[in-house]
């Protein structure tokens, strides 16, 4: 059962609120609300500017919300505005750099979705990275490129990456594939086919399909399994909302099948249709992916009971790796690659 605070959370953390939304976030209000763990659950999810922006869209929800509350919210969202836009700066420095050097690239995740999917970079959080996707064959010149940039290559170097640099408090994180090979075998080169063309601040830019922004969305979120921020489930909400009746689902069908995460994307559908309440979603996850009741809800419980920081310790770790079993599709195959990964660390 999910607390009325966060059900707060979840209710206000969408770019817009119909009639029944505002009437459902003003009768959370009236029952003796803890404002602070709203304030502290939506830093730690990354849905505080949202929150924000859905509470000054409506007056009456506006004067429920504590002064001191609002004004906090209002900071976060003002302070979130200048950092995306100091990295979406340093993205447009990279991008003509690469540019200049016949360096194709992709943006990935916050640093494009604040501007096209939420319309308004304010609203989507993002630390201070900065993930980019090029070819492998251009790492080279593209780490020397980021260097002339005033970045240093760090010694952490995750799987599919070129590598990780950072300069003071930014990071740039140039992929070549998403997470490390095993069984997340999303095909890269078929990313590359699909992409589309867009206009940011008068600049052409090549991103992610709606589609494929879907299945790396939600390969991100069983990486992060358990310890899941509420925003990613926000991404891939929006992208429905917006966009269900364009998506190419029997796309996304045949790649999800294909690259192995059909549960994976089945439930991160799923758990994003329970959590805004959206019943065209729910039913999508169990139409086009035949959603294990059984097996989603089991996921789904033990999400809601790691929502709350410090409560994701009363759970063994060992029960939240059991967990994430139940969204491979060939457990099998996971539990074979997990005993060849150690060995080789």
């Amino acid at each position: 059962m999910l607390s009325p605070e966060i059900k707060f959370l979840l209710l206000s953390s969408r770019t817009s609120l119909d009639e029944n939304s505002i009437a459902g976030l003003l009768d959370l209000t009236t029952r003796g609300l803890d404002w602070e763990k709203i304030l502290s659950l939506s830093l730690y999810h990354g849905t505080a500017p949202l929150i924000y922006h859905s509470i000054v869209a409506s007056v009456p929800l506006k004067k429920a919300v504590p002064e001191k509350i609002l004004e906090t919210l209002k900071n976060y969202y003002y302070a979130n505005l200048s950092k995306t836009l100091k990295l979406w700066e340093e993205f447009c420095d990279i991008h003509d750099s690469f540019r200049n050097l016949r360096i194709e690239l992709i943006p990935l995740k916050g640093i494009i979705l604040g501007n096209t999917l939420y319309h308004n970079p304010a609203l989507r959080s993002i630390l201070a990275d900065i993930d980019i996707l090029i070819h492998k064959s251009d790492g080279t010149a593209a780490s020397t490129s980021v260097k002339e940039l005033g970045y240093n290559k760090g010694s952490f170097n995750p799987g599919g990456h070129i590598g990780v640099f950072r300069k003071g408090q930014s990071m740039v994180e140039l992929h070549y594939q998403f997470f490390p090979e095993g069984l997340n075998k999303i095909d890269t080169d078929a990313l590359w086919e699909r992409n589309k063309e867009t206009i940011v601040d008068n600049r052409s830019l090549r991103v992610l399909s709606w589609e494929d922004n879907l299945l790396t969305l939600a390969l991100q979120i069983r990486h992060d399994w358990p310890h899941v921020r509420i925003y990613r489930f926000c991404d891939i909400n929006e992208i429905l909302t917006q966009y269900k009746d364009v998506l190419d689902w029997e796309y996304l069908a045949q790649a999800s099948k294909k690259s192995c995460i059909k549960n994976t994307l089945g439930f991160a559908i799923y758990a994003a249709g329970v959590f805004f309440d959206n019943g065209t979603t729910k039913r999508i996850a169990h139409n086009l992916f035949h959603a294990n009741s059984f097996r989603y809800n089991m996921l789904l419980s033990h999400l809601e009971n790691c929502l709350i920081p410090g409560k994701q310790k009363l759970f063994h770790r060992q029960v939240s790796r059991w967990h994430k079993i139940l969204f491979i599709d060939n457990p099998v195959g996971w539990s074979l690659f997990q005993i060849k990964k150690r060995r080789v660390s």
